[in-house]
């Protein structure tokens, strides 16, 4: 089964695993990285998406640590809008849609949150971190 990962590398890592794309083809939890997608660049590091897999055959594990890793589940998408029947262009468009549903390997970035949804999602648990070290101080 493929699942969607999002997590923050730090910029050390980042640099000792010399790219993004070296994630590939390692082993986080027992799922195998299969792709990787660069979201956005914050002060505390760079926040990535990643494509997983279930299948994890004596694969070498991360040897960095993520912060705040979060995987999504995405089965489905919303069901498109039945066609015209009428119109060939609509009934192509609407059968496209449909055999678009499911996640794979070569479509999975559609199913990505909007870059504005998870920089809000980790700037929240920024300030929740940051206010509970404030209150320990």
């Amino acid at each position: 089964m493929l699942k969607i990962m999002y997590a923050l590398i730090s910029y050390e890592d980042f640099a000792q695993c010399r790219g993004l794309k070296q994630l590939c083809d390692k082993s986080f939890n027992d799922c195998k990285i299969l792709k990787i997608h660069f979201i956005a660049e914050v002060t505390d590091g760079i926040i990535f998406s990643a494509l997983l897999s279930d299948e994890n055959q004596n694969i070498e594990p991360l040897k960095i640590s993520l912060l705040n890793p979060k995987i999504k589940y995405t089965i489905k998408k919303k069901y498109p809008v039945n066609p015209d029947p009428r119109s060939v262009k609509s009934l192509n468009r609407f059968l496209r849609k449909v055999n678009n549903m499911t996640m794979t390997n070569r479509n999975w970035k559609q199913f990505i949150e909007s870059k504005k949804c998870i920089l809000a999602e980790y700037k929240s648990c920024e300030i929740a971190h940051s206010t509970i070290s404030h209150k320990r101080i």
